[in-house]
């Protein structure tokens, strides 16, 4: 099978949608699969060699010379550039919802109307039941997976130095402000001083810096900046609980995973895709509120450490070569390939 895989971020950029691009595309050729990746990320300082063919910021006639070589159309995330091509050179197509179609509780556009229409020639999967609820028409479920290489899940009960990470942009939706102001209560009920990492970069950061100084918490409170993800699984392995505050609503939360991978426990935000992502192992606060963050991370604070055993059985839902597989039968299934020649030389 050949498989064109669109993916409007990709390596050296690293996030979520170029982590899921990135492993899908090594897993389908380690299955046996011919891929390419089409991108906008320019070149750069990749962490590793690419095992795939990689075409960058492709003009609209290498485009339908790859949409021609291609058995199956994929689009990690809709771009309606593509997707007006896709008539010029109509192939099974495959797009995968990382995102919401419009911000929950945005009114509709003319974007939005133009996504709609596209979508009914295309075969619509959701990254989470939440994504789905919104999506028009039907959709498969198919959960992202986690970089199993780089967040191993571990194999002995962890004895973890410090207490709450938190990784993201540093920015107002991810709600780091909320998870300061509820260490501020903890440590104001609490002679045990609660410490945290503040994994991140965004332009948030001073404030929140200033507010970790206005609390009084700077012994406490630790801003690791921005890090690559071995840097952060080794940080997340020093953590007993992970907390992810968004006041929006994540689509699903990668971020989830690698925590209970390196053996956190995880306190989320109500609403949204994550509880696709953590089950029950985590524990929900309601969104925005500082008081039930903030008895949220108490309560787990209090709990043992998560069995090995219990992580590594719901992770395994995630792992990389189960999800490339729940793909490669849905191609299979609803796919003829074609047996046009392929172009020469990709980039």
């Amino acid at each position: 099978m050949r498989i064109l895989l669109s993916s409007y971020s990709y390596s050296p950029n690293f996030g979520g949608i170029e982590s899921v691009s990135e492993i899908l595309a090594r897993e389908w050729a380690h299955l046996g699969c011919e891929v390419r990746v089409i991108t906008e990320a320019p070149e750069g300082e990749s962490i590793a060699p690419s095992s795939v063919p990689i075409i960058r910021s492709p003009r609209t006639r290498e485009l339908l010379a790859q949409m021609r070589w291609c058995d199956v159309f994929f689009q990690n995330n809709l771009s309606l550039r593509l997707a007006r091509m896709w008539p010029l050179c109509p192939k099974p197509w495959f797009v995968t919802h990382q995102t919401w179609l419009t911000h929950p509780g945005h009114s509709s556009s003319l974007s939005l109307k133009l996504k709609h229409l596209s979508l009914r020639c295309s075969r619509s999967i959701a990254i989470s039941h939440a994504i789905s609820d919104q999506l028009p028409g039907s959709s498969i479920f198919i959960p992202n997976p986690y970089d199993q290489n780089t967040f191993l899940a571990p194999t002995t009960d962890t004895s973890p130095t410090r207490d709450i990470a938190f990784v993201g942009r540093l920015v107002s939706d991810k709600g780091a402000d909320l998870l300061i102001a509820s260490l501020a209560q903890i440590t104001a009920r609490n002679s045990r001083p609660v410490t945290a990492t503040i994994i991140g970069a965004g332009p948030e950061e001073t404030a929140l810096r200033t507010a970790v100084a206005d609390a009084g918490l700077q012994s406490q409170v630790a801003f690791s900046g921005r890090l690559s993800p071995a840097e952060v699984a080794r940080t997340l392995r020093d953590h007993r609980v992970l907390a992810v505050p968004s006041r929006w609503p994540e689509p699903f939360g990668i971020v989830a995973l690698e925590g209970l991978a390196a053996g956190c426990r995880v306190v989320f935000s109500s609403g949204g895709g994550l509880i696709d992502a953590v089950g029950d192992l985590g524990r929900i606060f309601t969104t925005g509120s500082v008081d039930s963050l903030a008895q949220a991370l108490e309560d787990e604070l209090a709990l043992p450490p998560l069995s090995p055993v219990v992580c590594q059985q719901h992770l395994d839902t995630f792992a990389p070569a189960r999800i490339a597989s729940q793909y490669l039968k849905l191609f299979n299934k609803r796919s003829r390939f074609s047996s046009s020649p392929a172009p020469s030389n990709p980039r």
